[in-house]
């Protein structure tokens, strides 16, 4: 659960920092290209951890209700 907790706070730091790169041209072009390669990272962390989260906690209870 610390992973989790460890994802939630790494969205509300990449929102926290949106749109603060620099105004050089060069500088400002990699900042965006690098938000939007961390967002992508961030995300495919999210669904590895939403697979793991259900085929860990879920799975089983879901499978007992359908056969009941």
């Amino acid at each position: 659960m610390i992973s989790g907790g460890l994802l939630v706070a790494t969205a509300w730091l990449m929102w926290r920092s949106r749109g603060q790169c620099p105004v050089k041209p060069g500088a400002g072009e990699l900042c965006q290209r690098a938000q939007v390669m961390n967002r992508r990272i961030w995300l495919f962390a999210v669904v590895i951890w939403m697979t793991g989260f259900i085929a860990a906690y879920l799975a089983r209870p879901i499978q007992q209700w359908l056969e009941s």
